[in-house]
């Protein structure tokens, strides 16, 4: 009975990972300069009103030019997702109105363009993020297909730190948001409650990217997912209430 010999594995620098770098360096530097303008723009038009409405775009555009990460990339889908809510009348009361809602028209098909274009973007970003987790190593992680080499770990695994970043930033959102209900009053509630959905949205995009990276935390990382779920609906509802 023959046996099939296991592949052997792709080796360090090999081009076609040398490639694979040096496009996801490309890849998050286009990002950036998405998030970047969304900064701008929410800086420009909601800083009177939302003084730190900017600030999810800011932190998510500097992570993305400081390191190359294709856990960022995780992180990219669940912000342009979780931007959504600014698109809901009384969210959008909380946090700040949509950004792009001052360049474009109110009317229910600008809406829909709105909607389409972060659908697009959320499904681009995943998918970037999947292929380019390859990056970490293949060996350990799950959903790769078993007819590609073994493929070493080319940049550096920092999946369980992610992890257990998710989680610490899930906890301080849903702390900030009792915060914001029992002792904090005025503005400062609402300071506290956009802070905490910031920190919920990017629990979860480091919860996100480090479950689907080999890691040995994977029950950490989806406990990032759901504290920082969590922690953004506790801030939603309290922002409605208070």
């Amino acid at each position: 009975m023959s046996t099939i010999p296991p592949k052997e594995p792709v080796p360090t620098d090999d081009p076609n990972l040398t490639l694979a770098v040096n496009r996801l360096r490309r890849t998050q530097f286009v990002w950036a300069i998405l998030f970047g303008g969304m900064a701008v723009l929410a800086f420009i038009s909601l800083r009177s009103a939302y003084p730190l409405a900017f600030l999810p775009w800011l932190i998510g555009a500097t992570l993305l030019l400081v390191r190359i990460e294709p856990i960022y990339l995780a992180v990219v889908a669940v912000q342009w997702g979780i931007s959504l809510i600014t698109l809901i009348p009384g969210v959008s009361l909380l946090i700040g109105p949509d950004p792009l809602s001052f360049v474009f028209d109110s009317g229910l098909l600008e809406v829909l363009v709105l909607v389409g274009m972060r659908a697009i973007f959320v499904f681009t970003s995943f998918n970037q993020f999947l292929f380019y987790r390859l990056l970490y190593g293949s060996a350990e992680m799950s959903g790769v297909d078993e007819d590609l080499p073994p493929i070493p770990e080319v940049l550096p695994n920092r999946s369980n730190f992610y992890a257990g970043l998710a989680r610490a930033l899930g906890l301080f959102g849903m702390f900030l948001s009792i915060l914001a209900a029992t002792l904090l009053g005025g503005q400062w509630t609402n300071v506290a409650l956009g802070v905490a959905i910031t920190s919920g949205t990017y629990a979860m995009g480091f919860g996100l990217g480090s479950s689907f990276s080999p890691t040995e935390r994977r029950n950490v990382a989806l406990s990032g997912i759901g504290f920082g779920a969590l922690g953004i609906l506790m801030a939603l509802i309290l922002g409605r209430l208070l």
